[in-house]
């Protein structure tokens, strides 16, 4: 899939979307090449569609290295930026933009599983084992590792791409049929893996049964993710947002500690209050006002000139 293609896979999970960054214009944007050498060795050729306007606020220029953090895509290490380009044509129409491609030259463990269609057809998808996808038995998204024999995935096959734009798609058709799991491997053997980043949605469709897939994950305490979620809010940058999911109230209040130290907690929040110099909210889906993205209980803190959201599932 190119960069500047239209996907039109929507989240089952609106609140999720992610309005970080603007709406992306061929005007205002501009393409980066990159090389990430990833902190456990990995290396990462990449591609990314940023507002040139964040390209000046993080000093990007071709030949530069410097640390880059996109959790989504657990990429967490020291990027080299080979070029700077212009913006590809994006594909017009409804849908989201893809925004980023990645290649991981080397993954040393992946699930396999084998999937049996609503039509029969029998389609093998391969992947990282933390790899989301969405489960119609746990309504959730579930890591590709952990999928069990006989769960029930969300299949609708994409069309061809358009023949009038060149890129992107025209729809999806066969939305909301079922394909079930058959088998479930984990293989240790060294293979390239393939990624895109979409525009807000960060959602997007998998093999020719058109399995749901999900760039983000759960961070938990203890792990790598989660760790890199600490240094990216501490470190970030004036004017930047950031948006993490982890499992429950009491995770992200620990993460968001964890970063930047003990924080005053505002009681409630208030239309008639326009600028926080330090703190935080707690939201949930009963009394949130941003009833359409984050409708989903979440911690939102102010900081130093950054901000961002916290999603957990569980109140405690």
């Amino acid at each position: 899939v190119p960069l500047g293609a239209r996907i039109p896979t929507k989240n089952p999970k609106p609140w999720e979307f992610d309005d970080s960054l603007p709406e992306p214009d061929e005007q205002t944007w501009s393409k980066i090449s990159i090389t990430v050498q990833r902190t456990d060795g990995g290396i990462i050729d990449a591609e990314l569609l940023r507002p040139n306007s964040w390209i000046q606020a993080n000093r990007v220029v071709a030949g530069q290295a410097l640390p880059m953090h996109i959790e989504e895509l657990q990429v967490d290490g020291v990027a080299t930026i080979t070029a700077i380009d212009a913006c590809p044509a994006l594909s017009s129409g409804e849908g989201s933009a893809v925004t980023g491609r990645f290649v991981t030259r080397r993954v040393d463990e992946i699930a396999r599983i084998e999937v049996l269609g609503a039509d029969g057809q029998i389609e093998t998808i391969e992947g990282t084992t933390i790899h989301p996808i969405w489960s119609l038995d746990r309504n959730d998204w579930v890591p590709l590792g952990e999928l069990q024999e006989g769960e029930r995935l969300l299949s609708g096959l994409p069309r061809p791409a358009s023949a009038t734009s060149g890129i992107g798609f025209e729809g999806i058709v066969g939305e909301g049929q079922t394909a079930i799991v058959i088998t479930l491997s984990i293989l240790h053997r060294s293979t390239p893996v393939y990624n895109i980043e979409v525009h807000g949605q960060h959602v997007y469709q998998v093999g020719e049964l058109g399995l749901l897939v999900h760039n983000t994950c759960v961070i938990q305490p203890g792990t790598q993710a989660w760790a890199d979620a600490m240094s990216a809010i501490a470190n970030a940058a004036k004017g930047q947002k950031l948006n993490f999911t982890v499992k429950t109230a009491t995770d992200a209040k620990q993460l968001l500690f964890g970063a930047l130290g003990n924080m005053n907690r505002y009681k409630n929040y208030a239309h008639d209050v326009l600028h926080y110099s330090k703190g935080y909210e707690m939201h949930n889906v009963m009394n949130a006002r941003e009833l359409t993205v984050h409708s989903l209980q979440h911690l939102k803190w102010y900081a130093n000139k950054t901000s961002g959201h916290i999603f957990y599932k569980f109140p405690n």
